[in-house]
Protein backbone atom coordinates (compact mmCIF):
# COMPACT_ATOMS: atom_id res chain seq x y z
CA UNK A 1 0.00 0.00 0.00
CA UNK A 2 1.46 3.32 -0.83
CA UNK A 3 2.31 6.15 1.58
CA UNK A 4 -0.46 8.59 1.93
CA UNK A 5 0.87 12.21 2.77
CA UNK A 6 -0.58 14.50 5.16
CA UNK A 7 -0.55 17.98 5.22
CA UNK A 8 2.70 19.57 5.63
CA UNK A 9 2.35 20.94 8.96
CA UNK A 10 1.17 17.71 10.48
CA UNK A 11 3.30 15.15 12.11
CA UNK A 12 0.71 12.92 13.48
CA UNK A 13 -3.27 12.00 13.24
CA UNK A 14 -4.47 9.88 15.59
CA UNK A 15 -8.61 8.27 15.56
CA UNK A 16 -10.14 6.07 18.18
CA UNK A 17 -13.96 5.41 18.69
CA UNK A 18 -14.97 4.77 22.54
CA UNK A 19 -18.09 5.36 24.42
CA UNK A 20 -16.91 8.25 27.29
CA UNK A 21 -14.65 10.61 27.27
CA UNK A 22 -13.14 11.38 30.99
CA UNK A 23 -11.58 15.17 31.69
CA UNK A 24 -9.60 14.98 34.62
CA UNK A 25 -9.10 18.30 36.57
CA UNK A 26 -5.50 18.54 35.25
CA UNK A 27 -7.24 18.04 31.40
CA UNK A 28 -5.51 14.85 31.16
CA UNK A 29 -8.06 13.00 28.86
CA UNK A 30 -9.14 9.53 29.45
CA UNK A 31 -10.63 7.19 26.98
CA UNK A 32 -14.05 4.82 28.66
CA UNK A 33 -14.53 2.01 26.56
CA UNK A 34 -12.57 1.79 23.86
CA UNK A 35 -14.63 -0.59 21.01
CA UNK A 36 -15.59 -1.07 17.27
CA UNK A 37 -18.62 -3.04 17.90
CA UNK A 38 -22.13 -2.09 19.06
CA UNK A 39 -24.91 -4.16 19.62
CA UNK A 40 -28.38 -2.81 18.77
CA UNK A 41 -31.68 -4.70 19.31
CA UNK A 42 -33.26 -5.58 16.05
CA UNK A 43 -37.15 -5.65 15.08
CA UNK A 44 -39.08 -8.59 13.66
CA UNK A 45 -37.46 -7.67 10.40
CA UNK A 46 -34.26 -7.95 11.05
CA UNK A 47 -33.26 -4.30 10.43
CA UNK A 48 -32.28 -2.20 13.60
CA UNK A 49 -34.96 -1.61 16.58
CA UNK A 50 -36.26 2.16 15.79
CA UNK A 51 -35.90 4.93 17.36
CA UNK A 52 -31.91 3.22 18.01
CA UNK A 53 -29.45 5.59 19.00
CA UNK A 54 -25.48 4.30 18.97
CA UNK A 55 -23.94 6.89 21.04
CA UNK A 56 -19.71 6.88 20.99
CA UNK A 57 -17.50 9.26 20.60
CA UNK A 58 -14.57 9.87 17.83
CA UNK A 59 -11.41 11.23 19.70
CA UNK A 60 -9.17 12.97 16.93
CA UNK A 61 -5.51 13.77 17.87
CA UNK A 62 -3.50 15.91 15.93
CA UNK A 63 0.32 16.80 16.56
CA UNK A 64 1.89 19.20 13.88
CA UNK A 65 5.13 20.61 13.60
CA UNK A 66 6.89 23.86 15.43
CA UNK A 67 5.10 26.74 14.34
CA UNK A 68 1.27 28.09 14.36
CA UNK A 69 -1.08 26.46 11.73
CA UNK A 70 -4.72 26.76 10.58
CA UNK A 71 -6.85 24.01 8.70
CA UNK A 72 -9.88 22.28 8.67
CA UNK A 73 -11.27 18.73 10.02
CA UNK A 74 -14.10 16.91 8.40
CA UNK A 75 -15.44 13.88 10.01
CA UNK A 76 -17.44 11.75 7.61
CA UNK A 77 -19.35 8.11 7.83
CA UNK A 78 -19.01 5.78 5.01
CA UNK A 79 -21.37 2.92 4.90
CA UNK A 80 -20.70 -0.88 3.16
CA UNK A 81 -22.42 1.18 -0.25
CA UNK A 82 -19.67 3.44 -0.37
CA UNK A 83 -21.34 6.08 0.01
CA UNK A 84 -19.61 8.92 2.47
CA UNK A 85 -21.54 11.38 4.04
CA UNK A 86 -19.55 14.52 5.93
CA UNK A 87 -21.59 14.65 9.80
CA UNK A 88 -18.73 17.23 11.17
CA UNK A 89 -16.23 19.76 10.56
CA UNK A 90 -13.98 22.07 12.66
CA UNK A 91 -11.52 24.78 12.19
CA UNK A 92 -8.00 23.96 13.08
CA UNK A 93 -5.42 26.06 15.26
CA UNK A 94 -2.04 24.86 15.88
CA UNK A 95 0.03 27.32 17.89
CA UNK A 96 3.57 26.63 19.43
CA UNK A 97 4.22 28.31 22.87
CA UNK A 98 6.64 31.09 23.01
CA UNK A 99 7.84 29.99 25.59
CA UNK A 100 8.69 26.45 23.43
CA UNK A 101 9.50 27.81 20.72
CA UNK A 102 10.73 24.09 19.54
CA UNK A 103 7.66 22.06 20.83
CA UNK A 104 5.22 20.82 18.76
CA UNK A 105 1.72 22.13 19.09
CA UNK A 106 -1.46 19.67 19.10
CA UNK A 107 -4.84 19.44 19.23
CA UNK A 108 -7.62 17.04 20.34
CA UNK A 109 -11.44 16.59 19.28
CA UNK A 110 -13.49 14.92 21.58
CA UNK A 111 -16.64 14.33 18.98
CA UNK A 112 -19.66 12.91 20.24
CA UNK A 113 -21.81 10.97 17.93
CA UNK A 114 -25.27 9.90 18.08
CA UNK A 115 -25.99 7.59 14.99
CA UNK A 116 -29.04 6.16 14.08
CA UNK A 117 -28.88 2.33 12.87
CA UNK A 118 -30.61 1.99 9.61
CA UNK A 119 -28.58 -1.20 8.92
CA UNK A 120 -26.59 -3.96 10.59
CA UNK A 121 -22.88 -3.97 9.45
CA UNK A 122 -19.41 -2.04 9.05
CA UNK A 123 -19.05 1.65 9.05
CA UNK A 124 -16.25 3.30 8.41
CA UNK A 125 -15.30 6.74 10.20
CA UNK A 126 -12.78 8.93 7.91
CA UNK A 127 -11.04 12.11 9.17
CA UNK A 128 -9.40 14.22 6.18
CA UNK A 129 -7.49 17.55 7.25
CA UNK A 130 -7.36 20.03 4.24
CA UNK A 131 -9.39 17.89 2.14
CA UNK A 132 -6.54 15.12 2.18
CA UNK A 133 -7.85 11.77 4.56
CA UNK A 134 -5.10 11.23 6.98
CA UNK A 135 -6.81 8.31 9.62
CA UNK A 136 -9.71 5.83 9.14
CA UNK A 137 -11.37 2.94 11.84
CA UNK A 138 -13.53 1.02 10.88
CA UNK A 139 -16.74 -0.14 13.57
CA UNK A 140 -19.79 -2.62 13.49
CA UNK A 141 -23.17 -2.59 14.12
CA UNK A 142 -24.94 -5.66 14.72
CA UNK A 143 -27.99 -7.18 16.33
CA UNK A 144 -28.33 -7.79 19.98
CA UNK A 145 -27.57 -11.05 21.08
CA UNK A 146 -29.96 -12.90 23.09
CA UNK A 147 -29.00 -13.57 26.80
CA UNK A 148 -28.81 -16.91 27.59
CA UNK A 149 -31.93 -17.89 29.96
CA UNK A 150 -29.74 -19.61 32.84
CA UNK A 151 -27.80 -16.29 32.81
Amino acid sequence: MPLRLIPKYLMSVNLLICEKVLQEGDGVLSAIRIVDVFDVPADANGKPKQPGVVRMYACVFLRGMPGNHQGKLDLALKGPSGASKSIADFPIALETPADMPDSHPGATFNIQLNLIPTFFGNQTLIVSVDGVEVAKTVFSIRPSRERDAQG
